[in-house]
């Protein structure tokens, strides 16, 4: 396999596993906004002290969920760009040689 192929390969796989890190956020968001949606319900027909403290456990589950999901995308944003760069450094190199 010649280089410039070995290299496009290459980015494309980082790009499909990015790809794979935003749908796995994105499914985070989901999960946080039935957790939001549950939430609501609970709070609509459950009352009392350990309702409360229920409620305030999925509160700060749903903002981790939230959180966590922020940082897949964070890192699926900087697995790209350092692809493109990597890639477009590569490439220049290798025209640089004649590949």
């Amino acid at each position: 396999m010649d280089a410039s192929r070995t290299i496009s390969l290459r980015y494309n796989e980082t790009l499909a596993y990015a790809n794979q890190l935003e749908e796995l956020a994105i499914s985070l968001e989901q999960m946080a906004e039935r957790a939001k949606s549950d939430l609501e319900l609970l709070g609509s027909i459950w009352a009392g002290e350990t309702a409360l403290k229920y409620r305030e456990k999925l509160m700060r589950e749903e903002s981790l969920i939230r959180c966590r999901a922020g940082e897949l995308h964070a890192a699926a944003d900087a697995l790209r760009n350092a692809a493109r760069k990597t890639y477009a450094a590569e490439m220049y190199a290798l025209s640089l040689i004649g590949g």
